[in-house]
């Protein structure tokens, strides 16, 4: 079964890629929804849940903010400024 990946689906990836670059750690559910004009943070679960599955994201089962981008370069990140 092969899952094809909606532009919802590439827009929430990379919000979660470029929050993940600034922070160091992935948004909350309400950051995206927020950054990609979702109503509903049960439709950014949907489009995680799809990632997640595609091989896009990864994830800690019932722990918030550990979504990594699967193709992102994790050592490389820049951290934002203090102050």
């Amino acid at each position: 079964m092969t899952i094809q990946l909606s532009a919802s689906d590439m827009a929430v990836y990379a919000f979660i890629e470029q929050y993940y670059s600034l922070n160091g750690y992935s948004p909350s559910n309400a950051e995206i929804c927020k950054a990609v004009g979702f109503a509903s943070k049960d439709t950014v679960h949907h489009h995680v849940k799809r990632l997640v599955q595609c091989g896009w994201l990864s994830h800690a089962h019932n722990v918030h903010r550990t979504l990594i981008p699967i193709h992102y370069p994790r050592i490389h990140y820049v951290r934002k400024p203090q102050g």
